[in-house]
């Protein structure tokens, strides 16, 4: 009894400047043992005897007090597990990692666990997290320009404007990608089973789509803001309405995304495959609707024919690839 007390200095030492899942740890072996050795003392005598019954050396009745210790505790924690687990984190909870979009900053590719693989995996998963929420706010952000001529705020911080916070966030999100690729790529360098293999390029293959999102709006964005500002009016009704229900569906799919990484919840990601099928199907009925009035000679539509198509194109195309990333996430899932 003693000895299994006296293991729970050690955790605690070695918790005590380690990160808040390694306390948490530490706790939980504290709580294991010290409860597991307070049961046990009711039933001093008869575990005595009980093992004094399995062999006649002294030292081997020492080794099953231990065993049977530990097999017994352990049958007697697993139905409240989640209780425990809950408790810990209700009194240890994460610290609130907050982003500045002004200035980028890593949050989680710490280089100090990179000779534990499991741990930096998990690591880069958390910073492709963090990518993929400065995404969904990009993408947030992209429609409303057109859409209004009115000037509006950043969603986070209402000092900027809503253009000048995309441009930051698309620059962070560039910094981020390239430190997440080069972490990735010292996770390669290590002695991985097959699985870290795959997780591992699944996660590059997922960092290079968010790369490629990123590079989209770059492009296209400030050559769609120009063509707009060129314009006397705006769209159609018909075809604001389009374009606004169609972003809606793009936003609700990288927020899935977003859940995925929250959760890891295989189910987001399959929702993703599934509606970006029936997402295309609704940018072809869209277009189609729009040719219809540029050729019914629709005036709205003819003059703001150039703008509509291209925007709708780089929304489907953040589409392709938030699917791509999608199915990327799904074989890790299968392997």
């Amino acid at each position: 009894m003693g000895a299994n007390i006296g293991t729970c200095i050690t955790a605690l030492l070695a918790g005590l400047k380690a990160t808040r899942d390694a306390k948490r740890v530490a706790i939980g072996h504290v709580l294991f043992n010290v409860i597991g050795v307070l049961v046990f003392c009711f039933w001093i005598p008869t575990f005595a005897d009980l093992v004094a019954q399995t062999t006649d050396n002294v030292p081997r009745q020492i080794a099953n007090a231990h065993t049977i210790f530990n097999i017994v505790s352990t049958m007697l924690f697993i139905p409240f597990a989640p209780f425990i687990s809950r408790t810990i984190i209700r009194y240890f909870p994460d610290k609130e990692k907050l982003r500045n979009i002004e200035k980028p900053a890593i949050l989680n590719l710490d280089e100090k666990v990179l000779s534990y693989p499991t741990a930096a995996i998990n690591n880069a998963q958390a910073e492709i997290s963090g990518v993929v929420g400065l995404t969904e706010r990009v993408v947030g952000s992209l429609v409303p320009p057109f859409i209004t001529d009115k000037d509006q705020s950043d969603v986070e911080n209402p000092e900027l404007n809503l253009i000048t916070g995309l441009h930051q966030r698309l620059e962070k999100i560039k910094y981020l990608n390239e430190n997440i690729s080069n972490y990735l790529i010292k996770i390669s360098q290590q002695d991985l089973t097959s699985h870290q293999s795959r997780e591992v390029f699944a996660l590059v293959s997922a960092t290079n789509y968010l790369n490629s999102i990123n590079d989209t709006v770059k492009v296209k964005f400030e050559n769609l803001i120009g063509k707009k500002e060129s314009l006397d009016e705006g769209f159609s009704d018909a075809g604001q309405e389009e374009i606004l229900v169609y972003h809606a569906k793009l936003l609700k799919q990288i927020k899935r995304l977003n859940k995925y990484f929250a959760k890891y919840d295989r189910a987001k990601a399959t929702k993703i495959m599934k509606k970006g099928k029936k997402y295309k199907d609704l940018e072809e009925k869209y277009r189609l609707e729009h040719f219809k009035r540029v050729s019914g000679n629709v005036s709205v539509s003819v003059a703001t024919h150039q703008l509509h198509v291209e925007l709708m194109d780089m929304l489907k195309q953040i589409n392709t690839f938030i699917e791509l990333i999608a199915s990327t996430l799904l074989v890790i899932e299968e392997a």
